[in-house]
C-alpha cells in the first residue's frame, strides 16, 4: 500500500511550466505588488534623507528711502539679501531622523519580504501534501475497482453474497467522492499559491514526495526583523526627543546689503547684519516635547510587549513541532512498517481463506489510517517549521 500507492501520480505538465520552490521565490519577489508597493516606500523614504537641510528661501529686496543720502548728496538704491537659518543642530538631529525614517521603511519591506517568503513556501508545500493525498487515494480507488469486478464475478457464479458486492461498490462510490473533494482542494491550494506569485504564467509542481523541511540553524529572535524593527523605532523616538529640545534654541539670522546711486562720484556703501531670533512663547513647542518624549515611552512599551508576545509564540511553535516531529518518528521508526505488515497479512490471509472480505477491507482501513495520518501530520510538522523559519509574529 504505502510503496506502491504513495508517490504514483504526477500531474501533467506538458504545457505548463514546472514550478521549484527557488523559481517560485523568483516569482513572487519580482511580481507581487504588494511587495514593491513596500519597496517603493523604502526607496521614497531615502529620497527624503536630503530634506533635512531644508534651509527657508532666501529673501532680495530693494528699498529706496528719501532719508537715506550718498555723499553726493542724491538718495541712495539699496539691495540687500537676507537669510533665516535654525540653529545648525537641528539640522544635524533632522537628518537623523530621516535617516531613522529610512531604515523603519526598509526593514518593514524586509519584514513584508519574510511574510512574502514564508507564504509562498507553506502554500508550495501544502500542494504536495495534496498531491500525496490524491496518489494514496487514486492507488484505493484502483484496489477497490478491482475487488468490485472481482466480487461481481464472484457474485454472478454464486460464490460470494450481494453484501460483498455492495460493500465494494460502497468503498469505490466513498473514494470517489473523496477523490472529487482532494481536486477541488488542489484547485484552491493553486489558486492561493498564483494568488502571492501574482504571474499569469501557467506552473505545475511536480515534486511528487513530501520530505521534511530542514530546519539549516536555531532562530536568533533578536535578529528577527520585527525586533530590529523596534530597536530604530526607539531610536527614532530618542532623536525627535533631542530634536524638539533643540527646537528651543534661537535662530539664526543673516543679512547683507550694498548701497549706492547714479549720481556724480557714486560710492558704495556694504553693511551686514547678524541676528538672532529668540522663543519668546514656548506653549506650542513645551507641547510637542512632551508629545515626543510620550512617544517614546509609548514605543519602548510596544517593543517589550512585541518581545514577549514573540518569545512566546516561538516556544508554543516549538511545542507543536515536537509533537508533530513525535508523529511523524513514529511512522518512519514503526508505523511504516506496522501499515505494510497488515496489508501483506490482510492479502494472505484474505486469499489463503482465514479472513473474510469485510475483515480485509477493515485491514485495508487500519493501513490507510495509519498513512494518512503520517502525511497529515508531516504537513503539519512542515508548517509549523515554517511558522518558525519566517517567525515575525
Amino acid at each position: 500500500l504505502v510503496s506502491s500507492g504513495l508517490f504514483l501520480s504526477k500531474m501533467s505538465a506538458a504545457q505548463e511550466k514546472e514550478l521549484s520552490l527557488e523559481q517560485a521565490f523568483e516569482w513572487a519577489l519580482q511580481h507581487n505588488k504588494e511587495l514593491k508597493s513596500y519597496q517603493l516606500k523604502t526607496e521614497q523614504a531615502k529620497s527624503l534623507v536630503p530634506t533635512s537641510f531644508n534651509i527657508e528661501k532666501t529673501s532680495f529686496y530693494y528699498n529706496h528711502e528719501p532719508y537715506n543720502f550718498g555723499e553726493n548728496g542724491l538718495m541712495l538704491n539699496v539691495f540687500g539679501v537676507s537669510q533665516n537659518f535654525e540653529f545648525p543642530s537641528v539640522y544635524g538631529l533632522q537628518k537623523k531622523v530621516n535617516m531613522q525614517q529610512y531604515y523603519m521603511e526598509d526593514l518593514n519591506f524586509q519584514i513584508k519580504k519574510r511574510e512574502l517568503l514564508k507564504e509562498v513556501s507553506q502554500r508550495y508545500y501544502t500542494i504536495i501534501f495534496i498531491q500525496n493525498k490524491q496518489a494514496l487515494i487514486s492507488y484505493l480507488d484502483s484496489l477497490y475497482q478491482n475487488f468490485a469486478m472481482a466480487a461481481e464475478r464472484r457474485y454472478e457464479v454464486g460464490e460470494s453474497n450481494n453484501l460483498e458486492k455492495l460493500t465494494a461498490q460502497a468503498k469505490r462510490n466513498k473514494l470517489a467522492t473523496l477523490s472529487m473533494q482532494i481536486e477541488d482542494d488542489m484547485r484552491a491550494a493553486y489558486e492561493s499559491l498564483r494568488q502571492v506569485l501574482q504571474v499569469d504564467s501557467a506552473f505545475v509542481i511536480v515534486e511528487d514526495k513530501l520530505e521534511p523541511v530542514l530546519m539549516q540553524e536555531e532562530i536568533n529572535l533578536e535578529a528577527v526583523p520585527g525586533n530590529q524593527y523596534y530597536n530604530e523605532a526607539k531610536r527614532m523616538t530618542e532623536v525627535m526627543v533631542s530634536l524638539e529640545k533643540n527646537r528651543f534654541l534661537p535662530e539664526l539670522q543673516l543679512e547683507y546689503y550694498l548701497s549706492t546711486n547714479k549720481g556724480p562720484a557714486p560710492n558704495f556703501y556694504n553693511a551686514y547684519t547678524v541676528g538672532i531670533a529668540l522663543p519668546l512663547w514656548f506653549g506650542a513647542q513645551k507641547a510637542n516635547l512632551r508629545s515626543s518624549k510620550l512617544q517614546k515611552d509609548i514605543v519602548s512599551y510596544e517593543a517589550d510587549s512585541y518581545r514577549l508576545v514573540l518569545q512566546s509564540k516561538h516556544e508554543q511553535l516549538q511545542s507543536k513541532l515536537q509533537l508533530f516531529k513525535r508523529s511523524v518518528d513514529y511512522y518512519n521508526n514503526t508505523g511504516k512498517e506496522l501499515a505494510l505488515e497488515i496489508v501483506k497479512t490482510a492479502e494472505k490471509s484474505y486469499y489463503g481463506g482465514e479472513i473474510n472480505f469485510f475483515q480485509y477491507i477493515q485491514r485495508l482501513d487500519e493501513a490507510t489510517a495509519i498513512v494518512l495520518d503520517y502525511l497529515e501530520n508531516l504537513n503539519n510538522y512542515n508548517q509549523t517549521i515554517l511558522e518558525i523559519k519566517y517567525l515575525n509574529y
